[in-house]
């Protein structure tokens, strides 16, 4: 059992349709669909939400936005309070999941108890490019790479994010889901990546991190994180010697 978890901001129609039906389609039957609108004005983005809400597996709640706050992150933290069960799977609201995501994700997860955060790789389109990011995530990996998991892959044990304080709503623009990694990663949390392709990334002119990384306050907060695990190794360093 498990919740897709699913943010949604003025999403176009076609794109947002198509992640609802991917959602839809999946191989397995015990699962609920948690989408949050945070504060659309697109009128047919609002119209597919409502439609869609009549389905039984979808539950939807609005997150209105609020000025000066990562308000992705107040959508995604209300989503998970609303969540029902233990384990979430996140998703965007214009990508495509493979009809098999949510069974091979729980496979694994089953089979790995251990593992808290769990990715895979997924398709890049239009231009094809798969990603390949490594099976475990260890400290040195995080410390050296920006990109080493793929947010709209992830299932996460619900409770441990939760525990961690949930996703940072500030800065504005800031790297939410990077600086959750880190968090995790910094508290010693099992990070791993499935070697599977399980979404398809559309990537488009109004990609949230496109916009995001316009901003200083985007990168600032990566070189805040990379420095807290930084002084964290040392400091472990320094405690083994």
């Amino acid at each position: 059992m498990i919740s897709i978890l699913i943010p949604v901001y003025n999403t176009e129609p076609l794109f947002l349709k198509q992640s609802l039906d991917s959602c839809l389609s999946q191989d397995i039957k015990e699962y609920e669909v948690v989408v949050v609108d945070n504060g659309s004005t697109n009128h047919s983005t609002i119209q597919i939400l409502n439609q869609y809400s009549e389905n039984n597996k979808i539950n939807l709640y609005n997150c209105p936005q609020e000025l000066g706050k990562n308000n992705i992150s107040l959508a995604l933290n209300l989503g998970l309070k609303k969540a029902k069960y233990d384990l979430v799977a996140r998703m965007d609201s214009d990508d495509i999941m493979t009809d098999n995501r949510l069974k091979l994700q729980l496979e694994f997860m089953n089979n790995n108890p251990e593992i808290d955060i769990l990715g895979a790789q997924m398709n890049i389109f239009p231009n094809g490019h798969t990603t390949n990011h490594p099976k475990f995530i260890t400290k040195d990996i995080a410390l050296k790479s920006n990109w080493f998991i793929n947010h709209p892959t992830v299932v996460y044990k619900k409770e441990k994010i939760i525990k961690l304080g949930g996703y940072s709503d500030t800065p504005e623009y800031g790297a939410e889901d990077y600086s959750l990694w880190m968090s995790a990663i910094r508290t010693g949390l099992k990070i791993a990546n499935m070697s599977e392709v399980v979404l398809f990334y559309r990537t488009h002119n109004t990609n949230l991190t496109k916009k995001r990384q316009k901003h200083q306050s985007y990168y600032e907060s990566i070189a805040l994180e990379k420095h807290k695990l930084k002084i964290l190794i040392e400091n472990e360093v320094i405690t083994n010697r």
